[in-house]
């Protein structure tokens, strides 16, 4: 299916609304989608736009195209035109106002700005792969009309709020292959043939100045802030100097010896007296506040990578074949007349070589396959396996890993759980490293062309 065979029904509509509407297209300036599950990534130059549980695609076009001194009034119709590359889950999607500005090559979902709420937000469903999706965006368009450029930041498209799981890839201004961009098709009612300039008006009369407005009221006071936490008691401080000693008095003059009088008896020892009675029990101490929570301690380092497994044995040698057995000796020339010297006998036949023995078995597969990184190359084909023996190949290694289904929609449609996963959140990659030469890496291409039967 291609875009030209929706013309005839463009051309049904231009006529059944009036012979003075025409068409119009405007041009797509930018297209890429952003995705939470990986929000520091910029996908402008794919082929492809995700629309998904994880993935936005963002739309922007451009309306300078349009007549000049287009008026809201003349919009009657604008029509969103959008390919379906690959239908991963069938439902519906919503079609949403972009709320800011955006570019193409840098926007991520860590920046992408949020959408636009005072519009209503149009919906259309998505069901097969090849399907064309048409969504009525009128109102969106007369928007833009009316508030000029400024308000101009396109669509952002989303799996609509009844069906959170809608998975499905739209064709890119970038993709090659099937190279069915997006469009927004535009009927307009024509603005006739402008009549002859009037004269010029006189100036009116300044109007009087307004009486000046009311006061507005006073604004509510802030609710009180919180009670900043108590800060730690202050440390005691330091004892001061010890003053300097006085000077010491003069020694009294001894008095006269008294004389010593008799000692008197002993006296009885007194009753103990009765136990006192037990003291009231102290009232609970206040409980302490609550200290400030300890910093986050660091990260542990990693780990040591483990060391290379040993190398396999090499194959034994075979057996050296059998020797041939030498062939007979030629008979022994004639004598021949005295002083001339007789003829030599012929060489006698060579005698057949013994077979050959067995080649020994070398280990060149799988003993020591190399784990070259990931990287990004010229475009490939999604599902596509390659060898590569540099330090970096494209795509990703096929080691059997587990992948999440929500980052790689497009090659989990491929795949399956055809190499493992279970088919909900995850899904594997094959596990090729026991059939990699040794040296080499098999890699699959994760980001690329989507394969078509066509």
């Amino acid at each position: 299916m291609s875009f030209p065979r929706l013309r005839p029904a463009v051309c049904a509509l231009l006529c059944a609304l009036s012979s003075a509407a025409f068409a119009s297209e405007a041009t797509l300036g930018a297209d890429t989608y952003v995705s939470t599950a990986a929000a520091s990534t910029n996908y402008g130059a794919a082929a492809t736009l995700s629309v998904g549980p994880a993935a936005t695609t963002l739309l922007r076009f451009d309306l300078a195209n349009l007549p000049q001194g287009t008026l809201p009034s003349q919009v009657l119709k604008a029509t969103l035109v959008l390919y379906a590359n690959r239908v991963a889950t069938p439902g519906n999607i919503e079609v949403h106002g972009v709320g800011a500005a955006w570019n193409e090559a840098t926007v991520t979902a860590a920046n992408a700005p949020a959408n636009e709420r005072s519009l209503g937000v149009p919906t259309a469903a998505v069901g097969t792969t090849g399907q064309y999706v048409v969504v009525d965006v009128t109102d969106q368009v007369i928007a833009w009309v009316t508030g000029g450029s400024a308000t101009n930041f396109g669509f952002a498209l989303q799996p609509a709020a009844s069906d959170p799981n809608t998975s499905v890839l739209f064709d890119s201004k970038e993709n090659t292959l099937t190279g069915h961009a997006a469009r927004l098709d535009l009927i307009l009612a024509s603005a006739g043939t402008a009549g002859p300039q009037g004269p010029k008006g006189d100036t009116g009369a300044t109007g009087p100045q307004g009486p000046q407005g009311p006061k507005g009221d006073t604004g509510a006071t802030g609710a009180v802030g919180a009670t900043g936490a108590q800060g730690q008691k202050g440390d005691t401080g330091a004892t001061g100097p010890q003053g300097p000693q006085g000077l010491k008095g003069d020694t009294g003059a001894t008095g006269a010896t008294g004389a010593t009088g008799a000692q008197g008896p002993k006296g009885d020892t007194g009753a103990t007296g009765p136990q006192g009675p037990q003291g009231l029990k102290g009232d609970a101490g206040a409980t302490g506040a609550t200290g400030a929570q300890g910093p986050k301690g660091d990260t542990g380092a990693t780990g040591p990578q483990g060391p290379q497994g040993l190398k396999g044995d090499t194959g034994a040698t075979g057996a050296t074949g059998a020797a041939g057995a030498p062939g007979p000796q030629g008979p022994q020339g004639t004598t021949g007349a005295t002083g001339a010297t007789g003829p030599q006998g012929a060489t006698g036949p060579r005698g057949a070589t013994g077979p050959a023995g067995p080649a020994g078995t070398t280990g060149i597969f799988g003993e020591n396959w190399h784990p070259s990184a990931s990287g990004r190359g010229a475009d490939c084909t999604m599902g596509e396996v390659k060898l590569f023996a540099g330090s970096v190949g494209t795509g990703l290694q096929a080691n059997g890993q587990i992948l999440p289904i929500a980052q790689n929609a497009a090659l989990f449609s491929l795949l399956g759980t055809n190499f493992g996963g279970d088919g909900r959140t995850t899904f594997a990659l094959p596990d090729l490293r026991s059939a990699a030469p040794n040296g080499t890496t098999y890699f699959i291409c994760n980001e690329g062309v989507y394969p078509s039967r066509n």
